[in-house]
């Protein structure tokens, strides 16, 4: 399997067409069509469902979609780190990231890093804990800003100066809105909606129960439409309301949660990373 072969796999599934992925790769038709037999032949599974008019996936072949579009993503990176001339700080730094207030210092630190160096160009990309943490893993981010736990056998990290709490997100037409703060009372029957990663590490507050979670989540602005159209009350961390319906409440009792910035051990480190490690505390 060639680096070459997936990016004219990935332009077939962006053109959904055969013939105008040729063109954009200048290419004959029989070709292409070539490659991508030989590719179907190599893994010995159908990719494509051809059609009259274009051409679907199939299972197999959305996998290997996400599989390739992850690795030529990592060469393209490692190509582009591997020929810039050492003296010239220009390049790129990505960095995964949970939603949430705390990463403003780090905001900051980039401000000021791009005033000086401003061929330096940086990515934030958000998800979850899981996810950013698999994603560091993989070289597909150069960093990652995640909550609560850190494994400290396998990433170094900085822990962020601020923390989150967990706090309801409901309508501002709520008779809860009226209250200073709720107790533990006030949340035992609310159906509640919870973020998917809290409720798999286990870190939501110890009172609620599983009966009471009519939602999950996994990025919280799906979890203000729900608030929205009243599916429930959403269970997010405080700052993080942006809609205009609706308000955060905050819990009478509600554990403190640190947010850290973590990157692999055994990770070598480009010009531009080090220099962007070493700026960093001074932020924090």
């Amino acid at each position: 399997m060639e680096l070459r072969v997936l990016r004219y796999f990935l332009a077939v599934v962006q053109e959904q067409s055969i013939s105008k992925a040729a063109e954009t790769l200048h290419l004959t038709q029989p070709t292409l069509s070539r490659q991508i037999k030989e590719l179907e032949e190599e893994f010995g599974k159908q990719l494509f469902i051809r059609g009259n008019r274009q051409i679907t996936l199939t299972d197999e072949g959305y996998l290997l979609k996400k599989r390739a579009e992850e690795l030529v993503e990592l060469a393209d990176k490692t190509i582009n780190e591997m020929t810039k001339k050492q003296e010239d700080l220009s390049g790129e730094i990505t960095i995964g990231s949970g939603e949430t207030t705390c990463i403003e210092p780090v905001l900051r630190c980039i401000k000021d890093l791009q005033k000086e160096f401003p061929l330096i160009q940086f990515h934030i990309m958000s998800s979850n804990k899981d996810d950013l943490q698999d994603k560091l893993d993989q070289g597909l981010v150069d960093f990652s800003i995640i909550i609560d736990n850190v494994d400290k056998t396998k990433y170094h990290f900085l822990t962020l100066p601020s923390f989150d709490q967990f706090c309801i997100l409901a309508r501002y037409d709520d008779p809860l809105t009226l209250k200073e703060a709720l107790t533990n009372e006030d949340l035992q029957n609310l159906p509640l909606i919870v973020s998917k990663q809290s409720l798999k590490d286990k870190y939501l507050p110890h009172h609620i129960k599983t009966s009471q979670i009519v939602a999950t989540y996994n990025l919280s602005f799906n979890a203000a439409l729900m608030v929205k159209e009243k599916v429930g009350y959403a269970l997010v961390l405080n700052h993080l309301n942006y809609h205009p319906e609706l308000t955060t409440l905050p819990l009478k009792q509600s554990e403190q949660l640190k947010w850290h910035f973590i990157w692999k051990k055994d990770q070598s480190l480009t010009p531009i990373q080090k220099l962007f490690i070493e700026r960093l505390p001074d932020y924090l």
